[in-house]
């Protein structure tokens, strides 16, 4: 890729030129793809494979105003020059296509099975999905220092000061992208929803212990001034380019945002922020950041790319994000009321099960239905409802709750419900579930009303259609 002054940005893929001029500023990764200058882009994405898709190649070859000549292609590929590979420190992921869907490996993004999110109340650490923007950090704890800081003044404090001087808080929070069921959004009319395609494994449910932000800038008294906190993490590009992300000061300021450093009893794992991650419950996930060791108390939001031109709701007009005017799109906080269906299911991804063939309990003849529900910016879950027929009629879940102050419900919900086999049609049928919040707030019945290009807060109802083995059919039958 080369940099011309008067003619933009152009690069070379394969042996083709393209002038991505007016598609840097919006680039996913910013302009982590002006790295590849003097070189084929071939070398970066052999870096980050998250690219290797195909809606990527088709917004490529927009931007295709030439090809290469034979003897520069070939020259180019001869000199191309070795790419540091950023992920060659990533910890050992073994037996994760057991646990997960994984939907890239560099940076490595994986969602976890639905059966295996409601086996438990708790998603363990082995089980909790992983949203990695670029490489995971190597920390050398006995060096570890957490910057805290303002435009006058600037403080720090080692791993050990953090745990040992200030009162440590637990909080059961779930956590999830804002992209979590991406896929479903997807549909011919508007069309594809661009980003990781999640399916509905992109949550998970943890006990966090750490301090709390609200006493840590107190501490400093940086608790009277700035709009903002921002939060940095260690994850940076080549460049020092590192991931951010900022809440206003008055989410700072409340009960429950903590500096984490354990997960469940244990010490926060590589892959989910040791030594130190930001958790802002109630909040889309990109807030809470991994691997943080910066702090700024500001008037302004974090500068990053993922705070200022991602995680936004574009208007349903803007079929490309390079169209937006990101600037007059206020950046996402709070998630919203949401609920999914995780059993029955598949091992075999979601995302492409267009049928799914189960079996009931023969014992009392009867098909289980199990999912979770969110109710996002503190507010519990009411009740989750099922229905058969396409919502005309509905019934209620039963749910297993945490007992949690006003305004304080961070933990998922966990529901069942029981169809009777009295009631399981003979044919393919559909299973629909929708949530209410305490506010009266539920979801809307399709995702077309709230479809937007980068495909976040994907919250309609979701469905599964289901074929019931003949055998169990014809014994439910007999004994009517």
């Amino acid at each position: 890729m080369q940099r011309f002054h008067s003619l933009g940005y152009w690069l070379a893929y394969k042996d083709g030129v393209y002038d991505v001029s007016s598609f840097v500023e919006n680039h996913p990764g910013g302009k982590q793809i002006l790295k590849t200058a003097g070189k084929a882009l071939e070398s970066c994405w052999k870096i980050f494979t998250i690219h290797q898709i195909d809606h990527v190649y088709e917004t490529l070859e927009q931007y295709r105003i030439g090809n290469l000549p034979k003897g520069e292609r070939e020259a180019n590929e001869k000199h191309q020059e070795t790419v540091l590979d950023l992920f060659q420190y990533d910890p050992e992921r073994v037996n994760a296509n057991e646990t997960f869907f994984i939907r890239s490996q560099r940076p490595f993004n994986a969602e976890t099975k639905p059966n295996l999110l409601v086996s438990s109340f708790l998603t363990s650490v082995e089980n909790f999905y992983v949203r990695n923007h670029m490489h995971v950090p190597v920390v050398n704890i006995n060096e570890f220092k957490l910057e805290i800081r303002n435009e006058k003044s600037s403080r720090s404090l080692s791993y050990d000061d953090l745990v040992d001087k200030y009162k440590s808080h637990t909080i059961t929070s779930a956590v999830q992208c804002a992209g979590n069921r991406r896929a479903a959004m997807n549909n011919e009319h508007q069309g594809a929803a661009l980003g990781t395609q999640w399916y509905v494994g992109a949550i998970g449910n943890a006990r966090w212990t750490g301090v709390k932000l609200r006493d840590l800038l107190e501490s400093f008294g940086l608790d009277k001034e700035g709009k903002h906190v921002q939060f940095w993490g260690l994850d940076c590009d080549t460049s020092q380019r590192c991931y951010g992300a900022s809440i206003p000061m008055e989410k700072a300021l409340s009960e429950d945002v903590l500096l984490a450093y354990e997960m469940n009893g244990e010490l926060l794992s590589s892959d989910h922020g040791y030594p130190l991650r930001v958790i802002v419950p109630g909040t889309i996930g990109a807030r809470s950041v991994k691997w943080v060791n910066r702090i700024i108390v500001s008037d302004k939001e974090a500068d990053s790319h993922w705070q200022m031109s991602d995680y936004k709701i574009l208007p349903p007009s803007i079929k490309e994000p390079q169209q937006a005017d990101f600037d007059r799109v206020p950046a996402l906080q709070e998630s919203n009321v949401q609920s999914a269906i995780c059993s029955p299911s598949s091992d075999e991804d979601g995302n492409k099960i267009k049928v799914l063939s189960v079996k009931p309990n023969d014992k009392d003849k009867r098909l289980t239905v199990k999912g979770y529900a969110l109710g996002g910016g503190g507010r519990a879950i009411q009740n989750v409802q099922i229905s058969l027929d396409h919502g005309k009629t509905w019934f209620q879940a039963e749910l297993e709750q945490l007992a949690q102050p006003h305004m304080r419900a961070w933990s998922w919900t966990l529901w069942t419900y029981h169809i009777n086999a009295s009631d399981i049609p003979s044919k393919p049928f559909d299973i629909v579930c929708r949530a209410m919040d305490t506010h009266g707030n539920t979801q809307p019945d399709t995702p077309l009303g709230i479809w937007n290009v980068r495909g976040v807060m994907n919250n309609a109802w979701h469905k599964i259609t289901l074929q019931i083995d003949d055998s169990f059919l014809k014994k439910a039958k007999e004994l009517k």
